[in-house]
């Protein structure tokens, strides 16, 4: 405003609807993976299993492995013709919708690292070592693929493009490299209560977490496919958005 500059106020806008964003995206990225947890543990409990992640490897999970790539996600620059979307409701809940994806994702986590865990024992010949190693490792694993996936927004998913951010590759490398510090390192092992892993290992955590992130891409693009079937579109064949709560109309005699 004080250089009374219409592009200045343009680009203050966009930022605005920027830092919005990649908080959204911040959030989702940490709601999911705890829903992930959540549903891990309490799925073992129910069923009567060995506690599949101690609580060291939790608190390290959610203090140092996650708390680097989350901050990343807020560095996110704004993607391909995002102005020209519509604004969102100032008087609309943050991450309004946004549960049924969250849940979504957490539910495919769980059933990877749960699957993982209980597989090696019953079938794998797993010591509870070494299966406990597997799912604290999936955790991470699965964390690193949805650093990923979280950067692309329901319009990135049909076709703008997502822009660099130069962050996002570091933090999901120094994510890794403390996840190995945790199952390598001598003096490490004893306190998170692992075992180290082969190259073998490694494969089917990275096959695992892949394949949890292409189902949920598909369950994602399925729902929005049904939306879109339901959305009422004017000229240009943009869709009618309903941002704004309609006002409530009166007949008159």
């Amino acid at each position: 405003m004080s250089d009374d500059n219409f592009v200045t106020i343009v680009n203050g806008i966009e930022e605005g609807r920027t830092v919005g964003m990649n908080l959204s995206k911040s959030i989702r990225y940490i709601l999911s993976g705890s829903v992930g947890q959540l549903l891990t543990v309490f799925s073992s409990t129910a069923m009567g299993l060995p506690t599949p992640l101690l609580p060291a490897q939790i608190l390290w999970v959610n203090l140092v492995t996650e708390s680097l790539p989350a901050m990343s996600l807020m560095a996110d620059p704004p993607e391909e013709n995002y102005m020209s979307k519509p604004p969102l409701n100032p008087e609309g809940r943050f991450l309004s919708g946004e549960g049924g994806a969250i849940f979504r994702k957490g539910l495919l986590f769980s059933i990877n690292t749960l699957g993982l865990f209980t597989g090696g024992l019953m079938w794998g010949g797993w010591s509870l070592g070494r299966a406990r190693t597997m799912a604290f490792s999936q955790l991470v694993v699965n964390r690193v693929f949805n650093l990923i996936n979280e950067r692309k927004t329901k319009d990135a998913m049909t076709g703008a493009k997502v822009k660099n951010n130069p962050l996002i590759l570091p933090a999901a490398a120094l994510s890794t490299a403390m996840l190995a510090a945790a199952v390598y390192l001598p003096f490490m092992r004893p306190l998170f209560s692992t075992v180290p892993i082969g190259l073998g290992d490694w494969a089917l955590l990275t096959a695992n977490a892949v394949t949890a992130g292409k189902i949920d891409s598909l369950l994602e693009k399925g729902g929005e496919k049904k939306k879109s079937k339901t959305t009422v579109h004017v000229g240009g064949g943009r869709p009618v958005l309903e941002l704004y709560p309609a006002e409530p109309t009166t007949v008159r005699d």
